[in-house]
């Protein structure tokens, strides 16, 4: 999709997966914003004019970042693993884009 956001005449966007091991809160906004590429929505580290596009033509208000899986150590050799479909409002720009959410 063609379309201008703030001073460029097109936008574009990257689907990333990221994998951290250990971290610390807002790990993966900052590393992006340094690496200027700013996660949509996030209303610390993003861009406002591409929040303000998701937020207009999408309709989408918030952070796009999702946990899809989280494990946890429990005991030595167990290991919790907690799994979350992606949520409704991320399929749907998704879908309004023409790709396919990730699964």
């Amino acid at each position: 999709v063609a379309v201008p956001v703030g001073r460029y005449a097109t936008a574009r966007y990257s689907l990333v997966e990221a994998s951290p091991v250990t971290g610390r809160r807002h790990q993966i906004r900052r590393h992006f914003k340094h690496l200027r590429h700013p996660l949509v929505g996030d209303p610390d580290y993003g861009d406002t004019h591409h929040n303000r596009f998701f937020r207009d033509r999408f309709g989408f208000r918030r952070l796009m970042l999702h946990a899809w899986t989280l494990e946890l150590p429990l005991a030595p050799g167990e290991l919790l693993r907690i799994q979350a479909p992606v949520p409704a409002e991320m399929t749907r720009v998704f879908e309004d884009l023409g790709l396919e959410a990730p699964v």
